[in-house]
C-alpha cells in the first residue's frame, strides 16, 4: 500500500488558499497577505474535512469526517474509498461529483445525502468540494462537510457564516436552496428570507441584502408563518432554532 503520509503534507500548520478554480496548501510564511485559512481553523469547526487523492483515496482529515460515516477514528480511514462506507448509489454520485471537479478544476457545492454500507450511519450534509493543486497539478480534492441538522437550521447557517468568515467562501457563493422542515414547503426566497432571518437580520436588513421592499420581505415572513403554523415570528425562530 502507498504510504499516503509521505506524498502529501496536509500539517494542521498549513495555510489552505484559493489557486485557480481550486485550493493550494502552503507553508507558514508563503501564505498569500490577509489569508488566515489555517487547517487547524478549519478543524475548530463542526464540519467534516477530508482530502483525497485522485483515485480517491482517502489522505487525511479530521475526527468530525470520521464521526459521519462512523469510522473508529480519521487514522482507522486513511487509505480508504467511498465504497468502503456508503452504498453503492451514493458512491456513484460521490465519484461522480469528483470526476467532474477533476475534469473542470474547479470548486462545486452540491447537498449530498445517501445510506452507510449497513445502514448504521445516514449522510446529510452541504460539501463543499475543490480541485487540490499541488504547483500547476491537481492531486486530489479538498472537501468540507456541514452537517444539515433538520432541527436547527440556526446551527447551519451560524456554520455557514463561520466558513466564510475565514475567507473559504466567498458572500456571493451559489448554495443550493434546501429545506430543514421538509413537511413545510418553502419557496427559494422564502428559504433565503428565512435563512437571514435566523441570521438575526430585521426585515428591513432583509430588504438591503435581496435587493426587495420592506413590505416585500414582511410578506414573505408572514407567508412562512402560516406555513409552519406558528402564532408569532418568535415562535418561528424557535421552531427552526430548536
Amino acid at each position: 500500500m502507498v504510504d499516503y503520509s509521505s506524498c502529501f503534507d496536509i500539517h494542521e500548520e498549513l495555510f489552505i488558499q484559493p489557486y485557480r478554480g481550486g485550493i493550494q496548501l502552503v507553508k507558514p510564511g508563503c501564505e498569500t497577505e490577509g489569508v488566515n485559512n489555517r487547517l487547524t481553523n478549519l478543524n475548530e469547526l463542526p464540519i467534516g474535512v477530508c482530502f483525497t487523492d485522485t483515485d480517491h483515496h482517502l489522505i487525511g482529515g479530521n475526527d468530525r469526517i470520521a464521526e459521519m460515516v462512523n469510522a473508529v477514528s480519521i487514522d482507522d480511514m486513511i487509505g480508504g474509498t467511498p465504497d468502503r462506507y456508503w452504498k453503492k448509489d451514493l458512491c456513484e454520485r460521490l465519484l461522480a461529483n469528483e470526476k467532474k471537479i477533476f475534469e473542470t478544476q474547479s470548486m462545486m457545492i452540491v447537498e449530498e445525502s445517501g445510506s452507510g454500507i449497513d445502514d448504521s450511519h445516514v449522510l446529510q450534509a452541504l460539501s463543499f468540494k475543490y480541485p487540490w493543486f499541488y504547483e500547476d497539478k491537481v492531486i486530489g480534492m479538498f472537501n468540507y462537510s456541514i452537517p444539515i441538522d433538520p432541527r436547527s437550521l440556526a446551527t447551519f447557517s451560524s456554520t455557514l457564516t463561520q466558513i466564510m468568515t475565514i475567507g473559504l467562501l466567498g458572500p456571493h457563493a451559489d448554495i443550493p436552496s434546501f429545506n430543514l422542515h421538509p413537511e413545510v414547503k418553502l419557496t427559494q426566497r422564502e428559504n433565503e428570507v428565512l435563512t437571514l432571518l435566523l441570521k438575526g437580520h430585521t426585515a428591513k436588513s432583509i430588504a438591503m441584502i435581496l435587493t426587495l421592499s420592506h413590505r416585500t420581505v414582511e410578506h414573505h415572513i408572514e407567508k412562512i408563518r402560516l406555513k409552519a403554523n406558528c402564532a408569532s415570528k418568535l415562535e418561528l425562530i424557535q421552531m427552526y432554532s430548536n
